[in-house]
Order: structure tokens, then sequence, then C-alpha cells
């Protein structure tokens, strides 16, 4: 009898990387994914939100998910 195996899922997503390599790579240079936000970008609307306090988060910047999701399953 074969064993099957499927692999499923596009990996690790996470602020140091995307996918494998991108994750292996980030853990390798050991720099923290928290930054101090930024005024303008991607994270500017939680800056400039008088209720949030916090001056550092960890976002992930890169992450298209039109390149792994078809576009129905973009929408929810």
């Amino acid at each position: 009898m074969q064993r099957r195996s499927v692999i499923t899922g596009i990996g690790p997503v996470t602020t140091i990387g995307i996918g494998k390599d991108a994750f292996l790579a980030g853990l390798r240079r050991e720099e923290s994914a928290i930054r101090r936000l930024p005024a303008q970008g991607v994270a500017a609307p939680l800056h400039d939100d008088p209720h949030v306090h916090a001056k550092n988060a960890a976002w992930i910047e890169d992450f298209d998910p039109s390149a792994f999701f078809p576009p129905h399953r973009l929408k929810r």
C-alpha cells in the first residue's frame, strides 16, 4: 500500500516573511518585525486614530491576497 500526502496552504504569512524561504530568511536575520508606526502608509489609519495609543506595531507590508486566492474568495 502506498502512502499519499497532500500539502495545502500558502505557507507562513508573517510580518518577517511570506512563504517558507522568506520566513526562514527573516528568522535568520534575527530582526524584530515590530516597528514604529509610520505617519503615512499602510498603518497610517491606526496612527491617526485617537483611541489607539500604540506607537509600535507589526504588519504585513508585502502581502497581496490576490496572488494566493481567487477573486470570489477575496470578498470574504
